[in-house]
């Protein structure tokens, strides 16, 4: 097994390991091929993208349409960290998820990284006609229903992102692996991820 196979089986025995890859950077780039395969169907509008460097980000991926539209993307996960921690020390049990939090740590995660943008570009957005916030989870009691049901009457509302993406891996899975025969299986192919998209409603006049 060469080190490349070998950084790959441990990023899969992590909790949540659908998404894990060998280095952030694969990873990255995989959950973006991911997101624009379920959003667009393979027709997608990007005609170029870079992923940024760590001294660069955020956001992490800044794509260009063909209507040289400039829209960035930062990446991030849902997880409790907790559960990742003892899941670390031995104790493997899954984080029992429900509806009503669901919202509190997506609002969580949402003012987290408007603060990194700001900051970053020194509260100057101009370089972008859009930014997306992407969240992936593979959270094994979380469902792509319970995220429906949370955000029922809800509205989220941001100064720097446009809208809030989740993903989450095809069903029927089983801690980041598919059940059953994946040949006979309608959402069997990777690419094929469940997509949850939620609108951001401004609450300030982008720079």
């Amino acid at each position: 097994m060469n080190p490349d196979q070998k950084a790959r089986m441990k990023a899969f025995s992590r909790y949540a390991p659908y998404y894990e890859m060998e280095n952030d950077e694969s990873k990255e780039a995989d959950i973006i091929r991911c997101w624009k395969d379920s959003k667009y169907r393979g027709d997608h509008p990007f005609v170029s993208g870079k992923h940024l460097t760590k001294n660069e980000d955020p956001p992490d991926f800044v794509l260009k349409t063909n209507e040289d539209t400039v829209v960035g993307v930062e990446i991030t996960e849902l997880v409790d960290q907790q559960t990742v921690s003892d899941w670390h020390k031995g104790n493997q049990c899954y984080y029992m998820w429900t509806s009503e939090e669901i919202p509190k740590r997506i609002e969580a995660i949402l003012r987290k990284k408007e603060g990194k943008i700001l900051k970053k570009h020194e509260g100057d957005l101009s370089a972008f006609d859009d930014i997306l916030l992407l969240i992936h989870t593979d959270e094994g009691t979380l469902r792509f229903e319970m995220i429906e049901e949370a955000f029922k009457g809800q509205n989220l509302t941001s100064s720097v992102f446009s809208q809030v993406d989740i993903i989450m891996p095809p069903k029927p899975r089983c801690h980041g692996y598919l059940e059953g025969d994946p040949e006979n299986h309608p959402l069997s192919d990777r690419n094929v991820n469940q997509l949850y998209q939620l609108k951001c409603q401004p609450v300030v006049s982008r720079q």
